[in-house]
């Protein structure tokens, strides 16, 4: 668990401290980890600040409507379409539809419910990280410790081994003090990277960090590690009885930092999803292998919700298709469908970015009737494309397919000779044109417009 303390809690509280600072104040850096070890406390003076407005809506107002008294054809009417729907259409023969779905968040990008105190990354990590989870965290630790201190396999234990560490646990369990600091090494461990956890606390000249032995013994701290948990072990559902939840002894950290990361900031329009790993080869069940990851073919998948400027709204962690993200649709629909239902941005005009595993005309239409857009590259082999996509092209060829029942557009495009296969894209925001580009005082051909 602590290997999820120590890189969600992280990442979050950094996000939210480098996405946030610019609206409350101060540039005053300090050091998040090292303040936290040492037991820092935080203010609980609150007071909403002020939103700040900003337009962001530059697509939805382009000049997108049809002329006047025109009639956009139906598949039906349309003898070009395939069993698809897709009709074939270039830029003169592209009736561009009427882009109806528009961008109605008011404050996007801005800062919400931010208490005046807040102005070092501590701050904002305890607006992620409050005093109910340290409540919770010392409650569920100390319970399992008795639980675990009581049970007779152990208390045989130490009595044959009255040097045990075990014995060394308070007679009153543990305070939220301690499991700060300990929370704060945790932290530091992810920045300074040894083979051993033990060799944190290493005498070697050559090797030794003093600050983890100024902070807290090496047995207190493997102790704190044995005992730490955040959910009643007595009340967990089996495995296959109904309820039961992979992530049960995480879940309270899970919700903790989800609904914080909504609380304390509205995203921008241009949202993204995708997958990165939290790198480890413990021995459970929900371990992935991943080859195209290179920092980490080993460990947890999380499925991410972010923005443009790489806010993470929301985030999922991957149990194994057999255990979580089941959908009649596919393993991809079903993480696209859950991370925007419970971000809570379906229906309000964001625009969806993803790559080629989460693109699916299906995906699309689901979007497209919960007013939002989606564009992101597409596989050959995807269900519902269009005849004639998978044909060769000439370098600089590119070729176009609308769908005009929810407004989808099919690109195929081939960019340089090395370019074997043509890049396949769909979107809901774009015309049939492909717009001139300047790189590099080169003009090449390079996006698509949007409507």
């Amino acid at each position: 668990m602590f290997f999820l303390i120590e890189e969600i809690s992280c990442q979050k509280c950094q996000n939210l401290y480098l996405g946030l600072q610019q609206e409350v104040g101060k540039d005053k850096r300090t050091n998040l980890f090292e303040r936290f070890a040492d037991g820092a406390s935080d203010s609980e003076d609150d007071f909403e600040i002020p939103h700040v407005d900003l337009d962001l809506d530059s697509s939805s107002d382009s000049d997108s409507s049809d002329s006047e008294g025109e009639v956009r054809p139906t598949v039906e009417q349309n003898l070009q379409a395939d069993n698809n729907g897709w009709v074939q259409v270039t830029n003169d023969t592209d009736f561009r539809p009427v882009c109806d779905i528009n961008f109605t968040v008011r404050q996007p990008l801005s800062a919400r419910n931010i208490p005046e105190h807040c102005k070092d990354p501590i701050d904002y990590f305890s607006l992620l990280i409050d005093d109910d989870f340290w409540q919770t965290l010392r409650r569920e630790t100390n319970r399992y410790a008795d639980q675990f201190l009581g049970s007779d396999a152990t208390v045989a234990w130490i009595e044959d081994h009255p040097s045990s560490r075990y014995t060394k646990w308070p007679a009153n369990g543990v305070d939220i003090t301690k499991l700060k600091k300990y929370v704060g090494l945790l932290l530091n461990m992810g920045l300074t990277e040894k083979k051993v956890r033990d060799d944190y606390w290493t005498i070697r000249r050559s090797q030794a960090t003093p600050y983890f032995g100024s902070i807290m013994p090496v047995d207190e701290f493997n102790l704190i590690s044995r005992m730490l948990h955040l959910n009643n072990t007595e009340r967990e559902i089996a495995r296959g009885e109904e309820g039961y939840d992979s992530w049960c002894k995480v879940r309270v950290m899970l919700d903790q930092v989800n609904k914080k990361s909504k609380l304390y900031y509205v995203p921008s329009r241009n949202l993204s999803i995708d997958e990165s790993m939290i790198g480890m080869k413990n021995r459970v069940v929900f371990i992935q292998y991943m080859p195209n990851k290179r920092h980490a073919r080993f460990g947890l998948e999380k499925f991410e919700l972010c923005d443009s400027n790489g806010y993470i709204h929301h985030l999922e962690i991957y149990a194994g298709k057999e255990l979580d993200m089941q959908h009649n649709e596919g393993q991809a629909f079903g993480v696209v469908e859950r991370l925007m239902r419970e971000s809570n941005v379906l229906n309000k005009g964001y625009h969806l970015f993803t790559d080629n595993f989460y693109t699916k005309p299906k995906i699309a239409e689901f979007l497209h009737n919960h007013k939002t857009l989606l564009t992101g590259t597409i596989r050959a082999n995807s269900k519902g494309l269009p005849q004639g996509i998978k044909q060769k092209l000439q370098v600089g060829e590119s070729k176009f397919w609308r769908r005009y029942d929810c407004d989808m557009l099919a690109l195929s495009f081939r960019e340089k000779k090395s370019q074997t296969k043509p890049v396949l894209l769909i979107s809901t925001n774009h015309n049939a044109t492909m717009e001139e580009k300047v790189i590099r005082g080169k003009t090449k051909k390079k996006t698509i417009s949007n409507i």
